[in-house]
């Protein structure tokens, strides 16, 4: 296929373009050596740069690991390195990191900065959280973070000052040099290449790939990557909201989940619990079909929708099957896909009375996978569980619907005593193994605790749980 995008101000067409990493076209064919190759997992962001994606008449930017994200996802995009940032001298956000000492040995400050830019281009979001928060994908190894900190403070004393609608912002950006004047011009540009990521039909033994996040950490050798199609996110990546019903796109992003009002007024508490999922670069870019299907034993969302009364949409050319979540799992690293089949969209109901919460422990807070994770909904009339589902991960090959466990929530009186039992018919049920995250035994403690720890956050109960 011919790619055709922008790097920084200079359209690039590449014709025949074999499989690679945009991180390996930035520093090798571009030259440009500001953007550094550090993991190649997404963890470190030393590779961030910004993707913008023209919608409508603006363009969307979105900070992204450029060590796990092919060139052919670049086609018709604006492409920005640390490289195109640059005004006469140093551009606000590097005048911040130098006055604060915010970099050493300089490594990681590329990065940093295309996260803190990232920030300020994010239409959706920007200013709904802490500007600390853009950068808690990108790791400094000699500096410590307490000065990054005090720059990403500076930086939201001196926005917070700035009241802008969506309209004002480039502008005040351009004239406070927090951006180099081209990109007033990056949308009438991108709309002359015209050019999309074709939508590609399956073919045998061809592999579909959405996001690409944990898949390109495992196959990093370009001939394992040669043959993929690729999901059309707009398609397939809406939320809708109809009635006691959520509908989610395949290819929705991990981000837009944690940003969807329909889906915090649906499932109060989901927001919570996904801002300790992944770094704001995977979040932007991995979907939920995708880490459905990586079909690991303690995936987060997993976990999450187990608990729901999820049913997810499988279509093969015309023809779209529904199946319960629950019985998509089938063994480890093994589901109920038949050849030529893809998860389009997922369907989750639930009574307006209905209450959500998750936990999960790991050895980090943020940026982990979990030791063990679960999650409890409960459809409660007054004091009354009328029914309810409990799920868990970490505690069997696949993620688990706690299906003998959740059958003790028909019909219960809402007090200690039900908590009590259920938490210790969940530590029956499940079958753990010794591993790296803790032995057999830690995993089944440490659930039938954190089973009582749904009832306690849920309903504030400090006494008489233990």
């Amino acid at each position: 296929m011919t790619v055709r995008f922008i790097l920084n101000q200079t359209v690039l067409e590449c014709s025949e373009v074999p499989f690679r990493f945009l991180l390996d076209f930035i520093r090798t064919e571009a030259g440009l050596k500001g953007t550094k190759s550090g993991c190649r997992e997404g963890d470190c962001g030393a590779c961030s740069v910004l993707v913008g994606r023209l919608k409508g008449k603006q363009v969307e930017y979105q900070v992204v690991n450029s060590c796990l994200f092919p060139i052919e996802r670049v086609n018709g995009c604006h492409v920005v390195t640390i490289e195109g940032l640059n005004v006469k001298g140093l551009n606000q956000i590097q005048r911040l990191i130098v006055e604060e000492g915010a970099t050493q040995c300089g490594f990681c400050t590329p990065g940093l900065v295309l996260s803190l830019t990232g920030y300020l281009l994010d239409w959706a979001g920007a200013f709904d959280q802490n500007v600390a928060s853009a950068v808690a994908g990108n790791i400094c190894r000699c500096t410590g973070y307490a000065s990054i900190r005090r720059v990403a403070h500076r930086l939201e004393n001196e926005l917070s000052q700035t009241a802008l609608s969506v309209e004002q912002r480039f502008a005040y950006l351009y004239e406070a040099d927090y951006l180099p004047g081209f990109f007033r011009d990056i949308a009438g540009r991108l709309e002359q290449i015209g050019a999309r990521l074709p939508v590609v039909q399956l073919g045998p033994g061809q592999m579909i790939v959405s996001g690409g996040t944990d898949y390109f950490i495992q196959h990093s050798d370009p001939g394992e990557c040669s043959d993929l199609c690729y999901v059309d996110q707009e398609a397939c990546g809406q939320i809708s909201l109809d009635g006691d019903e959520l509908v989610l796109g395949g290819a929705v992003t991990v981000e837009e989940l944690l940003r969807s009002k329909a889906i915090r007024a649906f499932l109060p508490g989901l927001e919570q619990s996904l801002g300790y999922f992944a770094s704001p670069q995977i979040r932007k870019v991995g979907t939920l079909a995708g880490n459905i299907v990586n079909a690991s034993p303690i995936g987060d969302l997993a976990i999450m929708f187990l608990a729901c009364q999820t049913t997810i949409g499988l279509t093969c050319g015309p023809t779209t099957r529904t199946l319960p979540l629950e019985h998509f799992f089938v063994g480890y690293k093994k589901l109920d896909l038949k050849p030529g089949e893809m998860v389009t969209w997922f369907k989750i109901h639930k009574p307006a009375r209905t209450l959500f919460h998750f936990e999960k422990v790991s050895k980090r807070t943020h940026l982990d996978i979990a030791s063990v994770n679960t999650a409890l909904t409960l459809d409660l009339d007054d004091q009354i569980i009328r029914s309810g589902r409990l799920s868990a991960g970490g505690v069997a090959p696949v993620p688990l619907f706690l299906k003998k466990a959740s059958a003790l929530l028909s019909e219960r009186k809402l007090c200690v005593e039900t908590a009590r039992e259920l938490a210790q018919a969940a530590s029956q049920e499940i079958s753990p193994i010794d591993d790296v995250r803790g032995s057999s035994w830690y995993k089944r403690t440490l659930l039938h605790h954190l089973v009582l720890a749904h009832f306690r956050a849920l309903f504030n109960w400090e006494e008489g749980l233990l």
